[in-house]
């Protein structure tokens, strides 16, 4: 008798049990994901912020948000764009990252894009 109550204990456990674990493993995955996207915008807003005027800021921050993506274990095709102002203080990178989100299991409602957006400011050598 205590066989079958444990066996029908376990199949009405288990399954939500295992339903939790894997949305926690879906929703961290997209956490980590956000997090990355948010650092690879940081990463190509600080070093278009050093290109000169004349330079390419959005290849620079192309470059240093897909390497940032890559050593991360982020394979995606991100889109990068950006945008320069000179402002009275210095020159200003704007730096969009927009990346297709793919869970896990799909379990978690979770956004189809993942964006992040960072800003940089170079105090130097914006004339030239």
């Amino acid at each position: 008798m205590r066989r079958g109550a444990v066996a029908l204990e376990t199949a009405f456990v288990l399954p939500v049990a295992f339903l939790c674990l894997f949305g926690v493993m879906d929703w961290s995955w997209y956490m980590f994901q956000r997090v990355t996207v948010t650092t690879a915008a940081q990463r190509g807003a600080r070093m278009a912020a050093g290109v000169p005027s004349t330079g390419d800021i959005t290849g620079t921050a192309r470059t240093a948000a897909t390497e940032w993506l890559l050593d991360h274990g982020i394979d995606g095709t991100a889109e990068v764009t950006t945008s320069r102002s000179t402002k009275s203080y210095g020159l200003v990178v704007t730096v969009d990252v927009e990346l297709t989100f793919v869970p896990l299991t799909g379990l978690v409602p979770t956004p189809s894009q993942l964006h992040g957006r960072a800003t940089a400011s170079w105090f130097g050598d914006f004339g030239s």
